[in-house]
């Protein structure tokens, strides 16, 4: 009676978890027709995820290439991303700006890539979009950014200082009489305006004036994109975590200095 009783019950079971998997990795890699066109992965639901940790930004320009498509969509574990690649269609997209707000957009990229707390993600989605009043970081953000970026005596500092620091590098270069110097142009160029533009932002206390500091955000930089993917960073940007943690912490120790 027991074994008659229990086999519907399993069956029934069974088919229940059978159904809802197939719905769930439908809803998750499945493509609507209306999406823009779906980029192959080479490997079944992780392509997606270990492409950018090893070809970084050219993964993009190989899936472009290959869907050859001025977007395309990239289908990821409880996810999908819609990548633009023509300066005019990202112009198009930014006009619609009632039906795709990028604040939102931000603040998710923020929590995600920079590993916010769950306290911290709250304060970065309240009020996010502003459709509430004008209160809220996001809302704080903006228009301190309009403020400072305005034509005036502050920009103009700012300006003044970066110039005067990349004078400095350029003054660097010079080798002694009669010699010659090879530099690397990458390296030379990503430090001196790291050093320019960082300086004229945070002042004569700027965390990025310790090479270590410096090094490690450029660390996290090559990491983002697997961060990005939230696929187990801990291990697949383990690096990049760990640089992100002491910039952090050097970030925290000027902004204490400051108080």
């Amino acid at each position: 009676m027991s074994s008659t009783i229990s086999n519907p019950i399993l069956l029934v079971t069974f088919t229940g978890i059978l159904t809802f998997t197939y719905f769930a990795v439908r809803r998750l890699f499945g493509h609507d027709s209306r999406e823009p066109p779906l980029a192959r992965q080479s490997i079944p639901i992780v392509g997606h995820m270990i492409g950018p940790s090893r070809s970084k930004f050219n993964y993009y320009v190989e899936l472009s290439q290959q869907t050859a498509s001025p977007i395309f969509t990239m289908a990821l574990p409880g996810q999908k991303m819609y990548v633009i690649t023509q300066p005019d269609l990202i112009q198009t997209v930014q006009k619609q700006h009632r039906v795709l707000a990028f604040p939102p957009i931000a603040a998710k990229f923020a929590s995600k890539v920079y590993g916010a707390s769950l306290e911290a993600q709250a304060i970065l989605a309240k009020n996010v979009n502003g459709d509430e009043g004008d209160f809220g970081l996001s809302m704080d953000s903006y228009a301190a950014m309009r403020a400072a970026l305005k034509p005036g005596l502050e920009l103009d500092d700012m300006n003044r200082v970066m110039i005067k620091e990349i004078a400095k590098s350029l003054d660097q270069l010079q080798p002694g009489k009669g010699g010659s110097r090879k530099v690397g142009m990458y390296a030379w160029l990503r430090d001196a305006i790291t050093t320019a533009t960082t300086r004229s932002v945070y002042g004569p206390m700027n965390p990025y004036d310790d090479k270590a500091i410096a090094d490690a955000f450029w660390e996290f930089e090559s990491g983002l994109m697997s961060i990005l993917v939230g696929f187990l960073p801990g291990i697949t940007a383990r690096k990049a975590v760990a640089a992100r943690a002491k910039v952090a912490n050097a970030f925290e120790t000027y902004h204490r200095a400051g108080e």
